[in-house]
């Protein structure tokens, strides 16, 4: 007699399939905080597409291709709430987190790297701070305007 076989819900197969399906879904949430964060610094500062382009070629870039956090300059560093934070403008690879290619501020924290959620690598490194140093950074800039 041949027995039948039941499908696996719980499968080698599915578990990698629900960890890549989670992955990408943490991605997703976390790209869409990093394009959030980055409207915040364009808006604050009154930035346009092309003053994005022109700060990109000013600031000072990172040695290596793919650089750490750590090793960002970018186009200006402030201190909020007692951390060191730089804004750079990154040329971004939105592709594996569901975007496309563009020009983001990335802000970093320079002090506590437990601050920064990074992702990606290369033309895909993105990286958010937590939401209320991020909210403390607009508010800086805006009380200096």
């Amino acid at each position: 007699m041949t027995e039948e076989r039941k499908p696996n819900n719980d499968s080698i197969k599915n578990r990698v399939r629900r960890q890549l399906e989670e992955q990408k879904e943490i991605n997703r949430l976390l790209y869409n905080a990093f394009v959030s964060h980055s409207s915040g610094y364009k808006r604050a500062l009154e930035l346009s597409q092309s003053d994005l382009k022109d700060l990109e070629h000013i600031q000072t870039q990172p040695s290596t291709i793919y650089p750490s956090l750590q090793n960002y300059q970018g186009f200006v560093s402030l201190e909020v709430k007692g951390e060191r934070f730089i804004l750079s403008v990154r040329h971004v690879a939105g592709h594996q987190y569901g975007g496309q290619w563009s020009d983001e501020i990335m802000a970093v924290c320079a002090t506590n790297a437990d601050l920064n959620e990074e992702s990606g690598g290369g033309t895909s490194l993105i990286n958010v701070i937590p939401p209320e140093y991020h909210r403390a950074i607009i508010d800086h800039i805006k009380e200096e305007s």
